[in-house]
C-alpha cells in the first residue's frame, strides 16, 4: 500500500456507509502499519458528539451536507492522530418524508500538512521501548483536498459498497500523485 511506503496514516469517518470503508481498509494486508481506525457515526448525536460536526448546521441539514463531511474528515484524522481523513455522509436510498428521491452521499479527503511529533513508547514495568507514538501537535493544520457529492443508484448496499468504492479509488489517485511528485 503507498501510504505504508509514504510513512503516512488515514482514518475514516463514515455515515452512509456504515463501515464499508473501515472493512475494505482493515482487509488489506498489513493494514494495521497504516489504518489508524474510524468511526461510525450514524444519527446526528453521534456525529455531533463523536466528530465535532457543527450542531446547528447538523439539524438544519439533518447531518448531511459538504460542511459535515469536511468536519468529519478533519476531526477523524485529528482524533487518530492521522495524516489522512476520510468522510461520507449522505442517504443510501430514497426517503420520502425528507424529500430525496436519489440516495447520494457527500464524500471529503481531508490531509494534514507538516510531521506529526513521534516520541517513543516505554513499558511501564520494564522501561523497554514498545513502539512510537504520533502526538496530534499539528491536528488543525490541514485542508479539504477533495470533496465531491456522489449520486448512486442501486440497493442500499450497492449504494454504501459504490459511495465506499469510489472515495478509496480518489483516494488512491492522491496518493499515487504524491508518490510522482
Amino acid at each position: 500500500m503507498r501510504l505504508v511506503a509514504q510513512s503516512q496514516t488515514v482514518a475514516v469517518a463514515e455515515s452512509v456507509t456504515c463501515g464499508w470503508l473501515q472493512t475494505r481498509l482493515g482487509s488489506i494486508s498489513g493494514a494495521s502499519r497504516f489504518f489508524q481506525g474510524g468511526i461510525t457515526a450514524y444519527q446526528w448525536l453521534g456525529e455531533v458528539r463523536l466528530l465535532d460536526v457543527d450542531p446547528m448546521h447538523a439539524r438544519k441539514v439533518d447531518c448531511v451536507s459538504a460542511l459535515v463531511a469536511e468536519q468529519m474528515a478533519q476531526t477523524v484524522a485529528r482524533h487518530f492522530a492521522a495524516d489522512w481523513g476520510l468522510a461520507t455522509t449522505g442517504y443510501a436510498e430514497p426517503d420520502a418524508a425528507k424529500e430525496i428521491d436519489d440516495p447520494f452521499a457527500y464524500v471529503a479527503i481531508w490531509r494534514r500538512h507538516g510531521d506529526l511529533r513521534q516520541r517513543q513508547v516505554k513499558s511501564h514495568r520494564t522501561g523497554a521501548v514498545i513502539g512510537n507514538e504520533r502526538g496530534n501537535a499539528m491536528a488543525s493544520q490541514g485542508q479539504v483536498v477533495w470533496l465531491d457529492r456522489i449520486s448512486v443508484a442501486g440497493s442500499r448496499e450497492e449504494v454504501q459498497r459504490e459511495i465506499a468504492a469510489r472515495l478509496l479509488a480518489e483516494f488512491a489517485g492522491r496518493l499515487a500523485a504524491d508518490e510522482r511528485r
